[in-house]
């Protein structure tokens, strides 16, 4: 991969937080040269800097020097992709896709093409982009006898996938208001058998959970150290996102994804600057639902 170089049209910043412990939007112009490219690439970024102090030096933060040098415009995470996205589109564009997205987490429902998935699974190694097989299915939560269906599936499972993602969402059932307690045990159930299921054969598990998930469900999930997509749906405001779900992130400690809809932005800079605010105020890890729609607005 060829170095880049990066130029910093201007050095610092001075901005003034309206309150203590704020943050900050600057809009910063970054020139991106790639070696033996003519012209050099330029972008303006927008940039949240938290702050403690009324005013202060903004230097570009060491997270975006990291996130600049993989890729010149984004770095996007983790994202979903279902069968249709996957099958419909060849390995080497994806891959292509996923790189330029600046992807290294994919949770994929694959769909039944054996000599594509191989190959897929093949090159995204190589290229340092992990897989998880992604399973979506809700009746695992909803029938008497869905945790043993959950086990014959894992049971079939195919391909030397190097990670497993549940998908299961009995929020979404009309009497699960009703059931809180009934639900909360039941996903226990779901979270254990599949870790047991996991483990022996070094999968990494991970689960999307609503921002509600009772915190029972949480501390399972911590003690267990099964990472946790959060989805944070609906609503592009961040700040109130964060605080709604202080407490379920504290409990899930650091083992957790944040999951932002594309389809929820008006434009990209939209997300991206959501992106930005995240990454300013501790959330490390974002994901974007799904590859369909971020390959449509980027």
């Amino acid at each position: 991969m060829m170095r880049l170089f990066l130029c910093l049209i201007a050095s610092i910043y001075t901005a003034t937080s309206f309150a203590a412990g704020g943050s900050v939007l600057v809009e910063r112009s970054v020139k991106f040269k790639k070696e033996g490219a003519t012209p050099s690439y330029k972008q303006s970024v927008r940039v949240y800097y938290k702050t403690t102090q009324t005013t202060v030096p903004l230097n570009i933060p060491s997270y975006f020097f990291k996130k600049a040098l993989k890729n010149p415009q984004f770095n996007l995470g983790s994202t979903y992709m279902w069968k249709s996205a996957f099958e419909s589109t060849v390995n080497d564009t994806l891959l292509s896709q996923l790189n330029k997205y600046g992807i290294d987490t994919l949770l994929l429902s694959p769909g039944t093409n054996g000599i594509k998935i191989t190959d897929f699974l093949t090159k995204a190694q190589n290229q340092s982009i992990h897989v998880s097989r992604l399973l979506s299915e809700n009746s695992y939560a909803k029938d008497a006898n869905g945790v043993q269906k959950l086990i014959a599936k894992m049971q079939t499972l195919q391909y030397d996938f190097p990670g497993l993602h549940l998908n299961i969402e009995p929020h979404t059932f009309a009497d699960y208001k009703a059931n809180i307690p009934f639900y909360t045990a039941r996903m226990d159930s779901i979270y254990d058998v599949a870790k047991q299921w996991c483990d022996p054969r070094n999968m990494k598990l991970s689960v999307s959970i609503p921002m509600h998930l009772p915190i029972q469900n949480a501390t399972f999930l911590a003690t267990n150290n099964i990472t946790a997509y959060i989805m944070a749906y609906e609503n592009t405001d961040q700040q109130k996102l964060l605080t709604r779900t202080q407490l379920l992130r504290t409990t899930l400690g650091n083992n957790y994804v944040w999951v932002i809809r594309v389809s929820d932005f008006a434009t990209q800079q939209d997300l991206l600057d959501a992106v930005a605010y995240l990454n300013a105020n501790g959330v490390s890890r974002v994901a974007l639902y799904d590859f369909s729609t971020v390959s449509t607005m980027f």
